[in-house]
């Protein structure tokens, strides 16, 4: 149920986790199609609703009848990957069977929908990057923030502002939409921090993590979200072994780390039904045992 006012402007119904193949269509029109787990579903669908009430209906399979007939051993996987066609599927690998678990293709709507109404400028996504130079006195902070327009070549531009509050560190930009008129453009901006508290492995010191505040202004409207970021330099050392070889040794700021851990496999056969607690707790005991390293393997 919409209210007159939702309709001004542009729209876009977004869905943060669908399994896997999915069409969505909107009052009896197909607004898209979409066929990736690791990835979020924007549709664009101005000109489809109307005030009062809409029909929203979403299919949702595992993408197996598509790709069932498609050639998959040039991949060279194993027998097993070939016969439930993964490589082909961009979901969780390890849902079509791993040594650790059973086959369990997850299909449904696994996160949140949304609908999402703008008539300026509003911000996407966002990319935190940061970096320390080799003296580890100079940071970097690499900001993309990625700005959704809305359908009408009228709509106010504006401007983006990034900044580390704890720090003295700001910068801002105008914002600019692409000549093809691209329904999302990338404006990046670098943010330079000197001598940054750095962030260390689990037993070598803290993790000094720094709050990234990144603002849209368009018009009246104001849109901030937040990033967190820690500085910290990681490196392999592969320098020539006395004994014959090369060396194979993490470094992080400069100092040799003994890593020590495990693999890190999904909580549950059905992610969605993991909470963030879960997730807090189990690497709560990685630590408790001594762990500083979890290799997370594609996979999973």
């Amino acid at each position: 149920d919409l209210p007159e006012e939702a309709l001004i402007g542009s729209q876009w119904l977004t869905f943060d986790w669908l399994e896997h193949a999915a069409a969505v269509w909107v009052n009896g029109h197909e607004v898209g199609r979409h066929a990736n787990s690791h990835r979020r579903a924007a549709f664009p669908v101005t000109g489809y609703l109307q005030a009062g009430r809409n029909t929203l209906v979403v299919a949702v399979e595992s993408g197996l009848q598509e790709v069932n007939d498609m050639p998959v051993a040039a991949y060279g996987f194993d027998r097993y990957a070939r016969m439930t066609r993964r490589p082909l599927l961009r979901k969780a690998q390890y849902q079509c069977g791993w040594d650790w678990n059973p086959r369990m293709m997850n299909v449904g709507i696994l996160g949140g929908v949304r609908l999402e109404c703008a008539d300026v400028p509003v911000i996407d996504t966002t990319s935190v990057v940061a970096t320390v130079d080799p003296t580890l006195q100079k940071g970097t902070v690499i900001c993309r923030v990625f700005v959704r327009w809305p359908d009408s070549a009228t709509a106010p531009s504006g401007r983006v502002r990034v900044s580390i509050p704890e720090t003295d560190a700001a910068a801002e930009m105008e914002l600019a939409r692409a000549d093809d008129a691209s329904t999302v453009t990338c404006h990046e901006i670098r943010l330079e921090v000197d001598e940054p508290e750095l962030w260390w492995p689990a037993g070598q010191g803290d993790q000094k993590l720094y709050d990234v505040e990144m603002s849209l202004v368009a018009g009246d409207a104001v849109q901030t979200v937040h990033a967190a970021t820690g500085f910290r330099r990681v490196e392999i050392d592969q320098s020539p072994h006395p004994d014959g070889g090369r060396h194979f040794i993490v470094c992080v700021n400069g100092r040799r780390i003994f890593c020590k851990g495990g693999n890190w496999v999904p909580p549950d056969l059905m992610p969605a039904r993991v909470p963030a607690e879960r997730y807090e707790a189990v690497i709560a005991e990685a630590v408790t045992a001594n762990f500083n390293t979890l290799r997370v393997w594609g996979g999973g």
